[in-house]
């Protein structure tokens, strides 16, 4: 489950990417891609559920590729 702080999120200006994240795990039916399972938030989180990926995440691979 990956977690990530709203305030942080906003803060840095990352709110299109966790869009963005959650739209392309949510639609995508690719075994290249992590499913995702679950996603949620409360009045801090924003949390996702997904399968385990050991090499890292789609959220840090888009913003290694925007920057």
């Amino acid at each position: 489950m990956k977690t990530m702080e709203k305030k942080m999120m906003i803060s840095k200006h990352q709110m299109g990417h966790v869009v963005a994240e959650r739209d392309i795990m949510a639609e995508a039916d690719n075994p290249w891609l992590v499913k995702l399972f679950y996603a949620f938030q409360d009045q801090v989180y924003l949390y996702l559920v997904m399968e385990y990926c050991g090499g890292g995440d789609l959220m840090g691979l888009l913003i290694k590729k925007t920057f």
